[in-house]
């Protein structure tokens, strides 16, 4: 079934001189993908190591797909934050200004501003597709202390 698109502009292609044209298939939009929203859990252990988990797979940098004029919406995260004990805290996740090479240091943005801080629950919107590829955090802060490794990870954007 992944083919009938194909197998439609083909025939469509073939009979063009068809006074009826060609017939009606799924729209463009059918055809976009639906943004996720990324659950990403920060824990920190007794040493201030952090680490990041999404979905159930530790992983330092996850992939969101960007924001594209095309018309998909791009994909967001929301950070939550588990202490040592696995009890919830806050979290705070920091982007910096810039990247070593002059780029804008995060991803996101609100209403065209870019955004750096996100807190526990907060939807970090849709990533940009201004630039790909990765994004460090600049610090983070779990129940209110200071992972020790605080570019541990960030986020990869990507088409």
């Amino acid at each position: 079934m992944k083919n009938k698109p194909l197998v439609g502009a083909f025939f469509c292609f073939a009979f063009l001189w068809s006074p009826a044209g060609c017939p009606a298939g799924p729209t463009d939009k059918a055809l976009i993908p639906k943004p996720r929203t990324l659950a990403a859990v920060i824990t920190i252990d007794q040493n201030n190591t952090c680490a990041q988990d999404v979905g159930g797979i530790l992983t330092a940098f996850p992939d969101l797909r960007a924001l594209e004029s095309g018309g998909f919406a791009g994909d967001t995260i929301e950070w939550k934050g588990k202490d040592a004990k696995g009890n919830d805290a806050t979290v705070v996740v920091k982007f910096p200004a810039k990247t070593p090479n002059g780029n804008a240091g995060t991803p996101f943005s609100s209403n065209g501003t870019p955004a750096f801080t996100f807190t526990s629950g907060q939807n970090s919107g849709p990533a940009s597709n201004a630039i790909l590829g990765d994004f460090s955090f600049e610090s983070v802060t779990v129940g209110g202390a200071k992972c020790s490794n605080g570019t541990f990870g960030g986020v990869h954007v990507t088409k």
